[in-house]
């Protein structure tokens, strides 16, 4: 998995980390239903990401590859 596309993994799961403690909220019908139109978007967007691997890297963590990314800028690489 190239770094740009760990990031984007990364950016997609914490959108729908977001959205999903938003659900938890007070929302009026409208607020819900766009929150949950943008979650529905977001972990299709996810699963496309997903696809497009290589079999044999389907299997890693999302968390791992983003880590991995972060140490990388850390270093200045």
């Amino acid at each position: 998995m190239s770094i740009l596309e760990s990031s984007l993994c990364t950016a997609h799961q914490n959108n729908i980390n977001r959205y999903k403690r938003l659900l938890e909220t007070y929302l009026t019908d409208i607020e819900r239903n766009f929150v949950e139109g943008r979650l529905s978007e977001e972990q299709a967007a996810l699963r496309l990401l997903d696809q497009a691997q290589p079999a044999s890297r389907l299997s890693h963590s999302y968390q791992a590859d983003a880590s991995s990314f972060r140490n990388v800028r850390a270093k200045g690489h």
